[in-house]
């Protein structure tokens, strides 16, 4: 219910009427103002009173209250009601005897009534021998209840200048509001407060309502933080002073029981605190003192073992950060620098250390990732090589166990796949190895079990053909040098007792065996440095008898260009080995040559040396030509050649040169001479005549390959002749003594005309003029 706030103003001075009246803050207001006051007062909020009922507006305690009422008054004794225009319904009370109560407090029944002169029954507040009391809307005395704002006692006076319950009423009986209390009073926005006795508090504390409040020098009420006396306080917007954890803004403070902000370490419960100097709890990591604590995100000072981001870090009871070497029970845990605790590698005094995942430190095997390390029983991670019962294993510089081929110190080792060095052989893939007893890699020979094996410089285990030091050998398949005869395939080869594969002339048992560069043992003929040989199908050379038409001599050569005796029969050999009888004629042999044709030769034929065909055309083109220079000599020999290639001649070397009266020196035995020792041939015309017959000869295989033509260094062709094809040559005397045609045998002179008789005549046709 609303209350008029100039009937309240009315009320205050009757209540006061003794006292004049004043402000908020205690001044006291002349007549003038209070009508100002009542003139323009706002309607008020409404109010309760001390019960928590609804008060209504200030009442004189004369008026009447307004109360539905009940119809009680119908029996012969009872109530009795009468209409009247100008007070309404009335009510008095009639007794049995007719009689009726009046000028007095009568009981009826439970309740007290009061009854006028005139016996009316009276409602509202009644004067009663100057104590007031108050009688309800149906008449019954109100006892031990609030009316407005009043309040009656249990006997039904109205209670004066006396506390009921938490409520004060005055002298004259009426509630009076915060009796003793005070008032706030907003002002341009500023909160202050009025005392009861219309002062105000500054520059203090003041407790209200059971809060504390702070008010500056002028009176104003505080809010937020205030500096008092060197000490922080916090009043919040309401301006009440706060007390213990408060959290402003995202920071946490500590006000004391008295307000001040808390600073520095603060034990609350069994738990420490530490309050920076701005009063902001910490948390975190804090250095104080040289010393770090850490702080949990509700400011709790850690202690113990604390887990920090992915990191654990062990703090001691009181707070501080503990580096180092931390024993605790059977295990020693590490705290780096930093104070986090050691898991993984760690580095002392130069030794590594490895450390679980719960900081204690590993001994034994551990792996780390994909690898393997061995810590020792002090910890030490080990490098080098580990003998572990009879097993050993190594481990790199990095302490990482090595597995496979490892190189140690110049020498290679191999480690299974736990570690374990390897001895002995070892297949890996499709390789053999061996490995030593000191579990180095072999290479190179090695006798193994009764056998030698070679091992490459890889140390694969060779099989087959293995090429060593200039020399081959042969592993069969388990790797064992094979020593002996060995058929692969078709082909037979030897190895010697050292197991080298032979080549070339071997004698081996009582027979003779050629071996080709590539080992293979011949069988058939042969033609071994330009001599031609035959080996029977086991290989063995032939020799001292006859195959088909062919005689191998006792050295086993092929008989050529010679004439043996064999039986008591002379035979004659051909270039081509072919023999046949030789019939003896007028100081001549006759014999065939490869082509079946006969030819009388010298004598000298059957008992000259036998020597290679370089020799040979070195004897007679020295015999021939030797001081006409290399050029002359190299012309000689391309002669020699030439009838070699033409049907009218021999067609080979010794057979054109012994052939009857086609070379002086085989004549004369000058060939014979220079055969038997080429030495006898003075240098430097004995180099010489190897550089023109080596010439020729290059020049001639090159001509019958189709590669050159028949030229000659140092000699002019004449005019339309493009090689030198010529097949006859003598000294210009011999030409002119013979008489032969100089224009129709086609001549070469090595020398002008005017000085021809100094060297030979080349031409090609046997003319006589």
């Amino acid at each position: 219910m609303k209350r008029d706030l100039k009937v309240q103003a009315l009320l205050y001075l009757l209540t006061f009427s003794m006292c004049a009246p004043v402000t908020a803050r205690g001044e006291q207001l002349e007549a003038g103002q209070f009508a100002d006051i009542l003139e323009n007062a706002e309607p008020a909020e409404a109010e309760t009173d001390p019960s928590g009922e609804e008060i209504p507006a200030e009442e004189n305690p004369t008026e009447e209250v307004q109360t539905e009422t009940g119809d009680m008054r119908t029996a012969s004794e009872g109530w009795v009601s009468q209409e009247t225009s100008a007070q309404g319904t009335k009510w008095w009370y009639r007794y049995a005897d007719g009689t009726y109560p009046a000028d007095g407090l009568y009981e009826i029944g439970t309740k007290t009534y009061y009854f006028d002169a005139d016996g009316w029954m009276k409602t509202g507040w009644v004067l009663l021998e100057d104590r007031w009391y108050y009688f309800l809307s149906d008449g019954a005395m109100a006892v031990s209840q609030w009316a407005g704002n009043y309040y009656l006692l249990e006997d039904g006076t109205m209670a004066v200048n006396q506390w009921v319950g938490s409520w004060y009423v005055g002298d004259d009986g009426a509630w009076i509001r915060d009796y003793g209390k005070g008032k706030w009073i907003l002002q341009s926005g500023k909160w202050w407060f009025r005392e009861y006795d219309g002062s105000y508090p500054k520059s203090a504390f003041k407790e209200i309502d059971g809060n504390i409040y702070y008010f500056d020098t002028d009176g104003w009420m505080m809010t937020g933080w205030v500096y008092i006396e060197q000490k922080w306080y916090y009043f919040n917007s309401s301006g009440v002073m706060l007390t213990g954890w408060q959290k402003l803004g995202n920071v946490w403070y500590y006000l004391e029981p008295d307000g001040t902000m808390a600073t520095g370490w603060k034990k609350l419960g069994s738990q420490w605190y530490y309050l920076n100097s701005s009063g902001s709890m910490a948390t975190g990591w804090k250095l104080l003192g040289n010393q770090w604590y850490y702080f949990h995100s509700s400011g709790v000072m850690a202690a113990g073992w604390t887990l920090v981001g992915k990191q654990w870090f062990y703090l001691n009871a009181d707070g501080v950060m503990q580096t180092g070497k931390l024993v605790q029970g059977n295990h020693t845990y590490i705290l780096s620098s930093s104070g986090a605790l050691v898991t993984g590698w760690y580095l002392e005094k130069g030794a590594w250390y490895y450390y679980d995942s719960n900081g204690f430190m590993v001994k034994g095997w551990q792996q780390v990732g994909n690898t393997w390390y061995y810590l020792r029983e002090d910890g030490t991670m080990a490098t080098d090589w580990l003998q572990l019962g009879k097993t050993w294993y190594y481990l790199d510089s990095s302490g990482a166990m090595a597995v496979g081929w490892t190189y140690v110190r110049g020498k290679w080792y191999y480690m299974d796949r736990s570690g374990a060095m390897t001895t002995g052989w070892q297949k890996l893939g499709n390789t053999w190895y061996y490995l030593n007893a000191s579990g180095s890699m072999a290479t190179g020979w090695n006798f193994i079990g009764n056998k030698w094996y070679y091992l490459n410089g890889n140390g694969s285990m060779a099989v087959g053909w293995t090429y060593v030091k200039g020399k081959w050998y042969y592993m069969d398949r388990s790797g064992a040098m094979v020593t002996g005869w060995i058929q692969l395939g078709k082909t037979w080869y030897y190895l010697n007792g050292s197991g080298a594969m032979v080549s070339g002339w071997n004698i081996i048992g009582s027979h003779w065996y050629f071996f080709n560069g590539n080992g293979a043992m011949l069988t058939g003929w042969q033609k071994i440095g330009g001599i031609w040989y035959y080996m029977d199908g086991s290989g063995a050379m032939a020799a001292g008898r006859w195959v088909g038409n062919y005689y191998l001599r006792d050295n086993g050569a092929m008989a050529v260009n010679c004439i043996l005796t064999i039986g008591g029969v002379k035979y004659s050999f051909d270039a081509a080995g072919i023999g046949s009888k030789v019939v003896e004629s007028g100081g001549y042999i006759e014999i065939r040559d490869s082509n079946g044709k006969i030819y009388k030769v010298e004598a000298s034929y059957a008992t000259d040396p036998q020597v290679s065909d370089e020799d040979f055309l070195t004897a007679i083109a020295y015999a021939e030509a030797g001081d006409q220079g290399i050029s002359g000599m190299s012309a000689v020999v391309m002669v020699i050649l030439n009838r070699m290639n033409s049907s009218a001649f021999p067609n080979d070397l010794r057979t054109v040169v012994y052939q009857r009266k086609q070379f002086e020196p085989a004549r004369t035995g000058v060939l014979t001479k220079y055969l038997k020792n080429l030495n006898a041939i003075p240098n430097p015309y004995l180099s010489n005549t190897r550089t023109a017959v080596r010439n020729a000869m290059s020049t001639y295989k090159l001509y019958k390959e189709g590669k050159g033509k028949r030229l000659i260094n140092g000699v002019t062709l004449p005019s339309g002749k493009t090689e030198f094809d010529y097949l006859y040559f003598m000294t210009p005397k011999a030409f002119e003594n013979l008489g032969l045609d100089e224009k129709k045998c086609d001549v070469l002179y090595l020398s002008p005309s005017s000085d021809k008789y100094k060297g030979h005549i080349f031409f090609n046709k046997w003319v006589e003029k």
